[in-house]
């Protein structure tokens, strides 16, 4: 025999680190699709959001009169600075209050109501006593004479302050 064949051939040396294969990472996780707990938060959200937007758009509704009536206010109030007809203001101012209580108090006799009981009206839904104490009681006599003898600058920024404050009752809102 040969002594090349006789002899077993001698295995190679196995690594057994050579053997092992690297672990297998799952894919990332990604924004989409929506856990479910992220869903319930978007609509959350936007419930809320939508709740805000409806609320806000009632209110700027039911007070739009008021912006109105600021406008024809301010107009009333240019008219006399060119003018310079501190009746013709004052009539104009006492209209304006009128017609914007019977719109934002319906169903209440204001169109009854005029001297004293007038002015504690405007004051009370003002919460003051500008009207039947101070200088609102103009109200009652300056707009019937030729030239009143008062600066009408102090009722204007009243007339401006009811328009803006004055309360209204809850559920009185019109369309």
């Amino acid at each position: 025999m040969n002594p090349q064949q006789a002899a077993p051939a001698a295995a190679p040396a196995v690594d057994p680190l050579a053997q092992l294969r690297d672990i297998t990472l799952p894919d990332p996780v990604g924004l989409w699709p929506l856990a479910p707990g992220w869903w319930i938060l978007l609509a959350l959200v936007l419930s809320a959001v939508i709740w805000l937007a409806l609320h806000w758009w009632r209110q700027r509704r039911a007070n739009a009169y008021r912006h109105v009536a600021a406008a024809a206010l301010d107009s009333a109030w240019d008219d006399y600075r060119q003018n310079r007809q501190c009746a013709e203001f004052l009539q104009a101012l006492q209209t304006l209050l009128r017609r914007t209580a019977l719109h934002a108090y319906p169903g209440t006799p204001i169109a009854g109501l005029h001297g004293q009981r007038w002015l504690r009206f405007l004051d009370h839904k003002l919460q003051g006593s500008e009207f039947s104490q101070g200088q609102g009681q103009a109200l009652l006599s300056a707009p019937y004479q030729a030239n009143p003898e008062l600066d009408p600058t102090a009722l204007y920024q009243l007339g401006r302050r009811w328009l803006q404050d004055h309360q209204r009752p809850r559920g009185a809102a019109r369309a």
